[in-house]
Parts: structure tokens; sequence; C-alpha cells
């Protein structure tokens, strides 16, 4: 049996299916050279949880590493140029390398945990050295020190006795490119005290992989990055000397 000859109007409409079916098909072509690199995931791909890791305190030596998500994380694997550091408390990893670097060179982080990774790397900082630090009759410390290098900030820290086996202090935050700092009359800072004071070099570090950055660190402790310091000599003081 014969198929129906087409009009006019049925062959006009089958061309322009076709013309849409020829569209159609290079618009896939082209988005399949774009690569996977491209695509977006689908809701139905399962992202990793992302980990909140910092440095509490990191140095050439001594690591802490904190992580987090949603709680406090304790069966994490972190390492710190491939050493692994134990876990202490309440996500604390905390241990020293055996093999302590030097100020210039790299110090990487890894963290590993449910599937998630987090890796970061940074510079440990140049030893900052603490030339002067006198008290006023009104209170202020005022702090000077010397460094070859700027780091990415400096901390002018002041620790005393709050009585037996009891320690106390506060610190405050100066740019990389500061020498001096006088900590202000007050606040904090108690009076009639002897006081320690010193000077820490602190380098961010970049972080990345699995990682949500902390707006602000569960428990107060510390600043998000890695947090890579040194510290410099003390110098002690008291009222009246």
């Amino acid at each position: 049996m014969r198929p129906p000859l087409l009009s006019g109007r049925g062959v006009a409409r089958t061309a322009k299916l076709g013309a849409l079916a020829a569209t159609l098909v290079s618009l896939l072509a082209a988005a399949a050279a774009c690569g996977p690199a491209h695509r977006s995931a689908g809701p139905g791909v399962q992202r990793r949880p992302a980990l909140q890791v910092w440095g509490c305190a990191m140095s050439a030596v001594h690591q802490n590493v904190c992580v987090h998500r949603d709680d406090w994380v304790a069966d994490a694997v972190v390492k710190v140029n491939g050493e692994i550091i134990p876990h202490l408390r309440s996500g604390t990893y905390q241990g020293a390398l055996a093999n302590p670097l030097e100020p210039g060179q790299s110090i990487s982080l890894e963290v590993t945990s449910g599937g998630s990774r987090v890796e970061g790397t940074g510079a440990v900082p140049e030893r900052p050295v603490l030339a002067g630090a006198t008290l006023s009759a009104s209170g202020e410390i005022a702090a000077t020190w010397t460094s070859s290098t700027n780091p990415d900030r400096f901390k002018v820290a002041v620790q005393w006795s709050c009585g037996q086996n009891c320690g106390a202090g506060t610190d405050f935050d100066t740019p990389g490119s500061a020498r001096s700092f006088t900590i202000p009359a007050g606040g904090k800072i108690p009076s009639g005290k002897e006081m320690k004071v010193s000077v820490m070099a602190y380098n961010n570090g970049t972080i990345g992989g699995d990682y949500a950055p902390p707006r602000s660190p569960p428990g107060g402790k510390g600043f998000s990055g890695m947090n890579i310091r040194a510290q410099s000599n003390s110098i002690t003081l008291a009222q009246g000397r």
C-alpha cells in the first residue's frame, strides 16, 4: 500500500522538524565537547561533607591541629609533613615532629575523615627577637622587636600568675610589618602583677579540599588557617622595676 502523499503544508512541517532535530544534535555535540568540567553535579550526586580544620598552634616542631564537623572529630587521621599527629582530646591533635623545620621551610597538613580530605601548606616564620619591653607608671606596656622578614601578622602576648598552678594572659594582634606595639593600661591586664612579655610571628598558610573555613572557631581556639608560629624570647616586667 502506498504511503499517502504529503500536502504542501505537511512537507513544510516535516522540513521544520528536520531542522529542529539537526539543531538539537549540534547543541548536544557542543555540550559533549565542553567536557565533564563544565557539567554541574545533579541532585542525586552526594558531595563529601566538609571539615573545619585549623591550626590551634603549629610551629617548626610542636603541632596542635583542631578538627570539627558538626561536633569535634576524634577519629581523623592528621599528618604534618607526613608524620601522624595523635588525637589528644576534644578534636585537638597534638604532637611534635621528629624532624624539626627551619625558618622559611614548608610545612604541610593533611587531614582525612569519613572520606573527606583537607590539605594545607605554609611556611615556618622567622623567630622574632624581643629587643625591649617597658612598663610605665600608668600601666602601659611598650614592646619592640626585630625581624628580618615580615610574617602575616605578629601577636604580642602578656602572661601572669593567677595563683598556685594557675596562669592567665592576653594577646594583641599587629601587622607583619610592625616592629613595636604599646599595650594600653587597664583592660584584662591586672596591676601589681609580675608579667612576662613575648612576641609571636604567625603565617596563615592556605587550606583547601573538602574544607569549610569556620567563621569563628568553636571553643575560641584561635584563628582559622594553619596559624604557623615562631615565638620570641620573653622579658619579665613588674611594677616599680
